[in-house]
This record gives structure tokens, C-alpha cells and sequence, in this order.
């Protein structure tokens, strides 16, 4: 049970990091006065926080 657990918690940190970084992307091709530098570090900063 606890390597389901441990699976299971690895499987939401990838999604989460990775449906973070791709809504930031998305953002990004739509941008409204706000440079795209500015998307670039959101994108890293959700990936870098989830370690």
C-alpha cells in the first residue's frame, strides 16, 4: 500500500508541475501587455517549486 501511496503522490506532482507549465504556455501565445520574459519565469518558477 505505501508504493501505491508514494506512486500515486509522484503521478499528481508530474501532472500538476506539467499542467501548470502548460497553462503558462498558453498564456503566453495570448499575451496583454505583459512581456513574455514575465511567462517564461512563471513557467519555471510552478516547475521549481514543486521540488
Amino acid at each position: 500500500m505505501e508504493k501505491y501511496i508514494f506512486a500515486m503522490h509522484i503521478f499528481y506532482f508530474v501532472i500538476m508541475a506539467a499542467a501548470g507549465a502548460w497553462y503558462f504556455y498558453l498564456l503566453s501565445r495570448k499575451f496583454r501587455g505583459v512581456y513574455r520574459y514575465e511567462y517564461v519565469i512563471a513557467i519555471f518558477m510552478g516547475l521549481i517549486a514543486d521540488f
